[in-house]
Protein backbone atom coordinates (compact mmCIF):
# COMPACT_ATOMS: atom_id res chain seq x y z
CA UNK A 1 0.00 0.00 0.00
CA UNK A 2 2.77 2.28 0.86
CA UNK A 3 4.58 1.68 -2.51
CA UNK A 4 1.67 2.54 -4.04
CA UNK A 5 0.09 5.45 -2.70
CA UNK A 6 4.22 6.43 -3.46
CA UNK A 7 2.93 6.16 -7.02
CA UNK A 8 0.32 8.07 -7.22
CA UNK A 9 1.83 10.90 -5.60
CA UNK A 10 4.86 10.67 -7.96
CA UNK A 11 2.63 11.13 -11.03
CA UNK A 12 0.84 13.67 -9.23
CA UNK A 13 3.56 15.62 -8.65
CA UNK A 14 3.41 19.73 -9.47
CA UNK A 15 -0.17 19.76 -9.99
CA UNK A 16 -2.30 21.10 -6.77
CA UNK A 17 -4.04 17.97 -5.35
CA UNK A 18 -5.66 15.25 -2.85
CA UNK A 19 -5.40 11.88 -3.02
CA UNK A 20 -9.21 10.28 -1.20
CA UNK A 21 -8.56 6.37 -0.43
CA UNK A 22 -12.09 5.07 -1.93
CA UNK A 23 -12.74 3.05 1.42
CA UNK A 24 -15.76 0.95 0.16
CA UNK A 25 -12.63 -1.21 -1.46
CA UNK A 26 -11.70 -2.17 2.35
CA UNK A 27 -13.49 -0.60 5.43
CA UNK A 28 -11.19 -1.77 7.83
CA UNK A 29 -10.30 0.62 10.59
CA UNK A 30 -6.94 -0.15 11.37
CA UNK A 31 -6.24 -0.48 7.46
CA UNK A 32 -7.66 3.29 6.71
CA UNK A 33 -5.46 4.51 9.28
CA UNK A 34 -2.71 3.13 8.39
CA UNK A 35 -3.14 5.02 4.82
CA UNK A 36 -4.26 7.65 6.46
CA UNK A 37 -1.12 8.70 8.28
CA UNK A 38 0.68 8.28 5.13
CA UNK A 39 -1.29 11.43 3.56
CA UNK A 40 -4.45 10.14 2.32
CA UNK A 41 -7.88 11.36 2.59
CA UNK A 42 -10.98 9.45 2.68
CA UNK A 43 -13.88 9.36 0.15
CA UNK A 44 -16.57 7.26 1.77
CA UNK A 45 -20.00 6.48 0.06
CA UNK A 46 -22.61 5.34 3.18
CA UNK A 47 -22.97 7.01 6.60
CA UNK A 48 -21.18 3.43 7.87
CA UNK A 49 -18.20 4.25 6.24
CA UNK A 50 -18.22 7.97 7.66
CA UNK A 51 -18.43 6.34 10.80
CA UNK A 52 -15.28 3.28 10.10
CA UNK A 53 -13.08 7.21 8.61
CA UNK A 54 -13.76 8.96 11.91
CA UNK A 55 -13.12 6.09 14.19
CA UNK A 56 -9.64 5.80 12.30
CA UNK A 57 -8.99 8.92 13.56
CA UNK A 58 -9.36 10.89 9.91
CA UNK A 59 -10.85 14.48 10.48
CA UNK A 60 -13.70 15.24 9.21
CA UNK A 61 -12.29 18.05 7.22
CA UNK A 62 -10.41 15.38 5.27
CA UNK A 63 -13.28 13.15 4.09
CA UNK A 64 -15.46 13.37 0.56
CA UNK A 65 -18.69 11.77 1.06
CA UNK A 66 -20.08 10.20 -2.38
CA UNK A 67 -23.34 8.02 -2.46
CA UNK A 68 -25.75 7.87 -5.42
CA UNK A 69 -28.98 7.65 -2.47
CA UNK A 70 -28.11 8.94 0.27
CA UNK A 71 -30.49 8.75 3.23
CA UNK A 72 -31.39 11.74 5.30
CA UNK A 73 -29.63 10.23 8.36
CA UNK A 74 -26.55 10.22 6.20
CA UNK A 75 -26.88 14.15 4.77
CA UNK A 76 -27.66 14.78 8.73
CA UNK A 77 -24.38 13.12 9.52
CA UNK A 78 -22.07 14.62 7.21
CA UNK A 79 -23.60 18.39 7.98
CA UNK A 80 -23.44 17.78 11.49
CA UNK A 81 -19.58 16.58 11.66
CA UNK A 82 -19.04 19.33 9.13
CA UNK A 83 -17.32 16.75 6.33
CA UNK A 84 -15.05 18.70 3.82
CA UNK A 85 -17.55 17.59 1.35
CA UNK A 86 -20.66 16.04 0.31
CA UNK A 87 -20.98 15.50 -3.31
CA UNK A 88 -24.37 15.31 -4.41
CA UNK A 89 -25.74 12.54 -7.23
CA UNK A 90 -29.19 14.23 -8.14
CA UNK A 91 -30.16 17.94 -8.34
CA UNK A 92 -32.70 17.38 -5.03
CA UNK A 93 -29.94 16.44 -3.21
CA UNK A 94 -28.39 19.43 -3.09
CA UNK A 95 -31.46 20.99 -1.91
CA UNK A 96 -31.78 18.59 0.60
CA UNK A 97 -28.31 19.02 1.94
CA UNK A 98 -29.49 22.93 1.95
CA UNK A 99 -32.29 22.30 3.65
CA UNK A 100 -29.84 20.21 6.48
CA UNK A 101 -27.47 22.64 6.82
CA UNK A 102 -29.79 25.41 7.57
CA UNK A 103 -31.31 23.13 10.14
CA UNK A 104 -27.59 22.94 11.88
CA UNK A 105 -27.14 26.47 11.44
CA UNK A 106 -24.07 26.13 8.87
CA UNK A 107 -22.91 26.24 5.43
CA UNK A 108 -22.06 22.98 3.63
CA UNK A 109 -19.55 22.78 1.11
CA UNK A 110 -21.14 20.46 -1.59
CA UNK A 111 -19.47 18.56 -4.94
CA UNK A 112 -21.52 17.21 -7.74
CA UNK A 113 -21.30 14.35 -9.56
CA UNK A 114 -21.89 14.33 -13.22
CA UNK A 115 -22.49 11.90 -15.05
CA UNK A 116 -20.48 12.61 -19.04
CA UNK A 117 -22.31 9.46 -20.71
CA UNK A 118 -18.27 8.31 -21.25
CA UNK A 119 -18.62 4.92 -22.81
CA UNK A 120 -16.06 2.64 -21.28
CA UNK A 121 -14.87 -0.68 -21.24
CA UNK A 122 -15.51 -2.65 -18.44
CA UNK A 123 -16.32 -5.74 -17.26
CA UNK A 124 -20.41 -6.16 -16.46
CA UNK A 125 -21.60 -3.77 -14.05
CA UNK A 126 -18.56 -2.02 -13.62
CA UNK A 127 -18.95 1.06 -15.82
CA UNK A 128 -20.63 3.69 -14.33
CA UNK A 129 -20.64 6.94 -16.04
CA UNK A 130 -22.70 5.55 -19.41
CA UNK A 131 -25.67 6.73 -20.30
CA UNK A 132 -27.75 4.10 -19.30
CA UNK A 133 -26.07 4.12 -15.18
CA UNK A 134 -27.67 5.12 -12.39
CA UNK A 135 -24.49 7.79 -11.03
CA UNK A 136 -24.38 11.26 -11.39
CA UNK A 137 -26.46 14.26 -12.93
CA UNK A 138 -26.60 15.24 -16.55
CA UNK A 139 -24.28 18.25 -17.37
CA UNK A 140 -26.77 19.56 -19.35
CA UNK A 141 -29.53 19.39 -16.22
CA UNK A 142 -26.68 20.55 -13.95
CA UNK A 143 -26.58 23.90 -16.43
CA UNK A 144 -30.11 24.48 -16.23
CA UNK A 145 -30.46 24.72 -12.57
CA UNK A 146 -26.86 26.38 -11.68
CA UNK A 147 -28.59 30.01 -11.29
CA UNK A 148 -30.96 28.77 -9.10
CA UNK A 149 -28.57 26.54 -7.12
CA UNK A 150 -26.05 29.42 -7.26
CA UNK A 151 -28.72 31.26 -4.72
CA UNK A 152 -29.12 28.70 -2.29
CA UNK A 153 -28.09 30.19 1.34
CA UNK A 154 -26.42 26.93 2.79
CA UNK A 155 -24.31 25.04 0.22
CA UNK A 156 -21.65 26.29 -1.46
CA UNK A 157 -20.72 24.02 -4.82
CA UNK A 158 -17.19 23.99 -5.08
CA UNK A 159 -16.44 21.17 -7.04
CA UNK A 160 -17.41 18.54 -10.08
CA UNK A 161 -17.00 15.05 -9.59
CA UNK A 162 -16.79 11.69 -12.33
CA UNK A 163 -15.95 8.18 -11.44
CA UNK A 164 -16.09 6.32 -15.10
CA UNK A 165 -15.66 2.45 -13.48
CA UNK A 166 -13.25 0.23 -12.29
CA UNK A 167 -10.20 -1.26 -13.61
CA UNK A 168 -9.49 1.02 -16.54
CA UNK A 169 -5.96 0.73 -18.31
CA UNK A 170 -6.85 3.72 -21.16
CA UNK A 171 -6.60 7.61 -20.53
CA UNK A 172 -8.83 8.51 -23.16
CA UNK A 173 -12.44 8.07 -21.49
CA UNK A 174 -10.98 10.10 -18.43
CA UNK A 175 -9.20 12.76 -20.80
CA UNK A 176 -12.77 13.04 -22.58
CA UNK A 177 -15.17 12.99 -19.02
CA UNK A 178 -12.28 15.58 -17.70
CA UNK A 179 -12.83 17.79 -20.62
CA UNK A 180 -16.54 17.87 -20.40
CA UNK A 181 -16.31 18.52 -16.58
CA UNK A 182 -13.85 21.45 -17.38
CA UNK A 183 -16.42 23.32 -19.53
CA UNK A 184 -19.14 22.39 -17.61
CA UNK A 185 -16.72 24.13 -14.68
CA UNK A 186 -16.94 27.29 -16.61
CA UNK A 187 -19.83 27.21 -17.81
CA UNK A 188 -21.12 27.44 -13.92
CA UNK A 189 -18.47 29.85 -13.09
CA UNK A 190 -20.62 32.10 -15.49
CA UNK A 191 -23.92 31.37 -13.41
CA UNK A 192 -21.84 32.51 -10.17
CA UNK A 193 -20.85 28.87 -8.89
CA UNK A 194 -16.97 29.18 -8.28
CA UNK A 195 -15.74 25.99 -9.18
CA UNK A 196 -12.53 24.92 -6.48
CA UNK A 197 -11.95 21.28 -7.54
CA UNK A 198 -11.83 18.40 -10.29
CA UNK A 199 -12.73 15.33 -8.53
CA UNK A 200 -11.67 12.78 -11.34
CA UNK A 201 -12.56 9.23 -9.28
CA UNK A 202 -11.02 6.10 -9.25
CA UNK A 203 -11.54 3.20 -11.08
CA UNK A 204 -7.72 3.07 -12.60
CA UNK A 205 -6.42 -0.82 -13.07
CA UNK A 206 -4.05 -2.30 -10.60
CA UNK A 207 -1.15 -2.36 -13.05
CA UNK A 208 1.39 0.15 -11.80
CA UNK A 209 2.28 1.38 -15.74
CA UNK A 210 -1.45 1.70 -16.54
CA UNK A 211 -2.54 3.27 -13.24
CA UNK A 212 0.52 5.95 -13.64
CA UNK A 213 -0.27 6.49 -17.18
CA UNK A 214 -3.84 7.66 -16.17
CA UNK A 215 -2.82 9.90 -13.85
CA UNK A 216 0.05 11.32 -15.39
CA UNK A 217 -2.43 12.52 -18.18
CA UNK A 218 -4.46 14.14 -15.58
CA UNK A 219 -2.37 15.59 -14.08
CA UNK A 220 -0.92 17.09 -16.79
CA UNK A 221 -4.75 18.70 -18.22
CA UNK A 222 -5.60 19.92 -14.77
CA UNK A 223 -1.79 22.01 -13.93
CA UNK A 224 -2.75 24.68 -16.05
CA UNK A 225 -6.59 25.22 -14.86
CA UNK A 226 -6.06 26.30 -11.75
CA UNK A 227 -8.22 24.13 -10.03
CA UNK A 228 -7.29 21.34 -7.44
CA UNK A 229 -7.07 17.79 -8.61
CA UNK A 230 -8.96 15.10 -6.29
CA UNK A 231 -8.14 11.47 -7.28
CA UNK A 232 -9.53 8.11 -5.41
CA UNK A 233 -7.41 5.70 -5.65
CA UNK A 234 -8.60 2.16 -3.72
CA UNK A 235 -8.39 -1.05 -5.64
CA UNK A 236 -5.28 0.11 -6.70
CA UNK A 237 -3.76 0.74 -3.32
CA UNK A 238 -5.29 -2.16 -1.90
CA UNK A 239 -6.34 -4.92 -3.94
CA UNK A 240 -2.39 -6.98 -4.59
CA UNK A 241 -1.89 -6.05 -1.24
CA UNK A 242 -4.33 -8.22 0.32
CA UNK A 243 -4.19 -12.65 0.42
CA UNK A 244 -7.23 -14.69 1.38
CA UNK A 245 -6.12 -18.14 2.62
CA UNK A 246 -8.23 -21.28 2.41
CA UNK A 247 -7.57 -24.48 3.46
CA UNK A 248 -8.10 -27.93 1.64
CA UNK A 249 -11.45 -29.74 2.84
CA UNK A 250 -11.59 -32.29 0.48
CA UNK A 251 -9.65 -33.31 -3.22
CA UNK A 252 -12.42 -35.57 -4.90
CA UNK A 253 -12.97 -36.38 -8.99
CA UNK A 254 -16.54 -35.89 -10.90
CA UNK A 255 -16.86 -36.86 -14.22
CA UNK A 256 -13.30 -36.14 -15.57
CA UNK A 257 -12.94 -33.31 -13.41
CA UNK A 258 -10.92 -32.41 -10.42
CA UNK A 259 -12.17 -30.89 -7.86
CA UNK A 260 -10.42 -29.40 -4.63
CA UNK A 261 -13.09 -28.54 -2.62
CA UNK A 262 -11.74 -25.78 0.09
CA UNK A 263 -13.11 -23.87 3.65
CA UNK A 264 -13.50 -20.43 1.87
CA UNK A 265 -16.66 -19.71 -0.45
CA UNK A 266 -18.11 -17.21 -2.20
CA UNK A 267 -19.50 -15.42 1.22
CA UNK A 268 -15.50 -14.80 2.10
CA UNK A 269 -14.97 -12.86 -1.58
CA UNK A 270 -17.69 -12.92 -4.15
CA UNK A 271 -15.50 -11.05 -7.05
CA UNK A 272 -14.82 -14.13 -9.21
CA UNK A 273 -18.57 -15.37 -9.05
CA UNK A 274 -19.71 -11.69 -9.11
CA UNK A 275 -17.32 -10.00 -12.16
CA UNK A 276 -15.45 -12.87 -13.95
CA UNK A 277 -12.33 -12.00 -12.24
CA UNK A 278 -9.98 -14.98 -12.33
CA UNK A 279 -7.47 -15.33 -8.98
CA UNK A 280 -4.06 -16.40 -9.16
CA UNK A 281 -3.86 -19.25 -6.83
CA UNK A 282 -0.91 -21.21 -5.48
CA UNK A 283 -0.35 -23.78 -2.76
CA UNK A 284 1.50 -22.67 0.22
CA UNK A 285 2.39 -25.91 1.76
CA UNK A 286 2.97 -27.68 -1.43
CA UNK A 287 6.49 -29.60 -1.44
CA UNK A 288 6.53 -29.21 -5.38
CA UNK A 289 6.13 -32.12 -8.07
CA UNK A 290 3.84 -32.64 -10.97
CA UNK A 291 1.48 -30.74 -11.64
CA UNK A 292 -2.20 -31.51 -12.07
CA UNK A 293 -5.13 -29.40 -12.94
CA UNK A 294 -8.10 -28.49 -10.25
CA UNK A 295 -11.18 -26.41 -10.30
CA UNK A 296 -10.96 -24.40 -7.13
CA UNK A 297 -14.24 -24.41 -5.42
CA UNK A 298 -15.89 -23.26 -2.04
CA UNK A 299 -18.62 -25.21 0.13
CA UNK A 300 -20.83 -22.72 -0.26
CA UNK A 301 -24.62 -24.28 -1.79
CA UNK A 302 -24.34 -22.46 -4.83
CA UNK A 303 -23.22 -23.84 -9.00
CA UNK A 304 -21.91 -20.35 -8.90
CA UNK A 305 -19.06 -20.76 -5.75
CA UNK A 306 -16.02 -21.68 -8.27
CA UNK A 307 -12.78 -19.65 -7.60
CA UNK A 308 -11.42 -20.74 -10.47
CA UNK A 309 -11.54 -23.81 -13.27
CA UNK A 310 -8.15 -25.66 -14.72
CA UNK A 311 -5.87 -23.98 -12.18
CA UNK A 312 -2.04 -25.71 -12.56
CA UNK A 313 -1.37 -26.89 -8.40
CA UNK A 314 1.14 -29.69 -7.25
CA UNK A 315 -1.04 -32.86 -5.85
CA UNK A 316 -3.10 -31.43 -3.53
CA UNK A 317 -3.75 -33.59 -0.39
CA UNK A 318 -6.80 -32.88 2.37
CA UNK A 319 -5.12 -29.92 4.92
CA UNK A 320 -3.01 -27.95 2.51
CA UNK A 321 -3.22 -24.26 2.21
CA UNK A 322 -3.87 -22.43 -0.69
CA UNK A 323 -3.29 -18.85 -1.35
CA UNK A 324 -5.94 -16.28 -3.13
CA UNK A 325 -3.64 -13.56 -4.60
CA UNK A 326 -4.84 -9.91 -5.34
CA UNK A 327 -7.73 -10.11 -2.47
CA UNK A 328 -7.89 -7.20 -1.50
CA UNK A 329 -9.81 -4.98 -2.80
CA UNK A 330 -13.88 -5.64 -2.08
CA UNK A 331 -13.05 -8.80 -0.54
CA UNK A 332 -13.58 -8.73 2.74
CA UNK A 333 -15.43 -5.73 2.38
CA UNK A 334 -17.99 -7.07 0.22
CA UNK A 335 -18.27 -10.39 2.36
CA UNK A 336 -21.46 -11.64 3.93
CA UNK A 337 -22.80 -14.09 6.22
CA UNK A 338 -24.66 -16.24 3.21
CA UNK A 339 -25.25 -19.83 4.47
CA UNK A 340 -25.03 -18.77 8.24
CA UNK A 341 -20.98 -18.69 7.30
CA UNK A 342 -19.02 -16.55 9.85
CA UNK A 343 -16.50 -14.28 8.14
CA UNK A 344 -12.90 -15.07 8.30
CA UNK A 345 -10.36 -12.58 10.62
CA UNK A 346 -8.01 -9.89 8.67
CA UNK A 347 -4.04 -10.27 9.51
CA UNK A 348 -2.34 -6.91 8.43
CA UNK A 349 1.45 -7.50 8.16
CA UNK A 350 3.78 -4.55 8.06
CA UNK A 351 7.33 -4.28 8.85
CA UNK A 352 7.93 -7.99 9.71
CA UNK A 353 5.39 -7.79 12.26
CA UNK A 354 1.58 -9.28 12.07
CA UNK A 355 -0.94 -7.92 13.96
CA UNK A 356 -5.03 -8.96 14.24
CA UNK A 357 -6.95 -6.20 12.76
CA UNK A 358 -10.49 -7.82 12.36
CA UNK A 359 -11.46 -10.57 14.84
CA UNK A 360 -12.69 -13.79 13.03
CA UNK A 361 -16.78 -13.74 13.47
CA UNK A 362 -18.21 -16.92 15.61
CA UNK A 363 -21.49 -18.74 15.13
CA UNK A 364 -22.16 -16.81 18.84
CA UNK A 365 -21.94 -13.57 17.59
CA UNK A 366 -23.97 -14.17 14.51
CA UNK A 367 -26.87 -15.54 16.74
CA UNK A 368 -27.07 -12.47 19.31
CA UNK A 369 -28.60 -10.75 17.29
Amino acid sequence: MEERLRLVEEALRGVDHVVAFAEKAAPIVDLVSFIHGRGAWVEAVSGGEVQVALAAGVPPSHVFFDGVSKSPWEIRLAVEQHLYSVHAESIEEIFDIDEAAGQAGTTQRVGVRVNPGVSVEARRGLATSTRDSKFGVEPRRLEAEAARLAGLEHVSIEGLHFHLGSGLRDSRPYLDALEETLRLAGALEGEGIDVRYIDVGGGYAPEPGAARAILEALASRVSSTGYRLVVEPGKLLVAEAGVLLTRVNYVKELYGRRWALVDAGMNDYIRPMLYGVRPRITCVTCRGGVELSYDVAGPVCESTDVFARGVRLPRLERGDVLALWGAGAYGWAMSSNYNVRPRPAVVSVYGGSRRLIVEREGLERLLKG
